[in-house]
């Protein structure tokens, strides 16, 4: 911003970690063995779960790699916005982000009613499956759509149906059973609804953006979303299809 970097990397050859964001030095960090072992990792997953796919596998794994990357950079992103360091594009989604990425730095400075309810966040998030909440379910959102671009520009009909199938599944999350969407979902489990705003800025917002930040959507946009998976052509969906229910569908 400015010239200014807002976040830094740092690349260990030694050392064996999963890549991670570190919100205490605001940086991301890898190194070399562990990011082949999880992209390694990823890759096996991913043949198991999509089998319609296994034509793909030859990119498959540098389409992983630049998904992890990707993934990291988005949690960066997020801890810029809840440091003020980038505009959001939605008041709820910075609300729901401000819950998080606490330094070290912020914890210390907090009144005792304020850390009292960092630790009961902490406590709640912790028991929760983070694939399901707002830092990670829209990190994989904007991850997929980023390979999705890369395959519509590669023109590899494969990987193109894998990667949207996959954008979608991130997309869906939080709207099945009627769900209120990511962001609420989210502020509710760690017992912080009553910290999130933005709810007067909805009707401001289009079908899109909603669903690609977590907002919460009408019931016609929340079947709108599950009809496009039910009612896509057969080559596509085909492994959402299987564990898609009409029921999952608001009536």
């Amino acid at each position: 911003m400015n010239g200014k970097q807002l976040v830094s990397y740092s690349l260990d050859l030694n050392k064996s970690f999963k890549p991670h964001f570190s919100v205490n030095d605001n940086s991301i960090n890898i190194s070399y063995d562990g990011f082949i072992i999880t992209v390694t990792k990823y890759y096996n997953q991913f043949l198991k779960l999509f089998k319609d796919y296994l034509r793909t596998t030859d990119d498959l794994k540098n389409y992983i790699a630049i998904f992890g990357l990707s993934h990291e950079l988005e949690h960066a992103y997020q801890a810029c916005i809840k440091a003020d360091l980038v505009v959001s594009p939605s008041i709820m989604l910075e609300s729901c982000y401000k819950m998080f990425f606490n330094s070290k730095h912020d914890i210390f400075n907090y009144s005792l009613e304020e850390m009292i309810r960092y630790f009961i966040r902490v406590i709640m998030y912790g028991i929760h499956d983070r694939k399901n909440l707002a830092l990670e379910r829209n990190a994989n959102l904007e991850a997929t759509d980023s390979i999705y671009k890369l395959a519509s520009l590669e023109a590899n009909e494969d990987l193109i149906k894998l990667t949207e199938e996959l954008r979608m599944s991130q997309a869906l999350m939080g709207y099945n059973f009627n769900g209120d969407g990511v962001l609420v979902n989210t502020a509710k489990s760690v017992l912080h609804f009553d910290k999130l705003q933005g709810f007067e800025e909805i009707n401001s917002l289009s079908f899109e953006e909603k669903v690609r930040y977590g907002l919460p959507i009408n019931e016609n946009e929340r079947e709108n979303l599950f009809q496009a998976v039910l009612q896509s052509e057969e080559d596509r969906f085909l492994t959402l299809k299987k564990h898609i229910k009409i029921n999952y569908v608001s009536e």
